[in-house]
């Protein structure tokens, strides 16, 4: 029975692994995911951006709006607000600038590498005792955009 057991000694020294085939079938598949993926991480990591821009207006838009009820006019600066400058807590988060500008105007500029300078600007209404904002205006992608802040084409 010499026969059997060299066979299975080469049975047993023989490498397992994968072929260049397989190897290349699984890069093939991982590039194909990142193509898919890549450009909708990116959209997601823009729109996640513009949600912190809108959340820092929010203040703002609560002066501007005190300002009105109060003088029953709009604000044409940022002192007449009550604020100076950005908050220093959203200068990090993708915000360049908050201006608020005549008829109490907010425009809000980014910062953010995939919105360089882009803005959108919050148009204060006052109706029915309450204000109210549209946010269409600005130069920032629709496709971005909240879906509240999007103009209809």
């Amino acid at each position: 029975m010499p026969e059997p057991m060299r066979m299975r000694k080469a049975r047993n020294n023989r490498q397992g692994g994968f072929s260049i085939i397989e190897l290349m079938l699984v890069i093939l598949i991982m590039s194909i995911i990142v193509l898919i993926g890549l450009p909708a991480y990116l959209d997601y990591r823009t729109r996640a951006a513009v949600s912190d821009m809108i959340v820092a207006v929010a203040g703002i838009k609560n002066n501007v709006a005190e300002f009105y009820i109060l003088n029953n006019d709009w604000p044409d600066n940022m002192n007449e607000a009550g604020m100076t400058g950005v908050p220093t807590d959203y200068a990090n988060k993708g915000v360049q600038s908050i201006d608020v500008n005549a008829g109490g105007v907010i425009v809000i500029t980014s910062n953010v590498a995939s919105l360089e300078g882009d803005t959108i600007e919050f148009q204060p209404t006052f109706q029915d005792n309450r204000v109210s904002w549209d946010c269409t205006g600005g130069t920032l992608d629709s496709r971005f955009r909240p879906p509240s802040c999007r103009t209809t084409p």
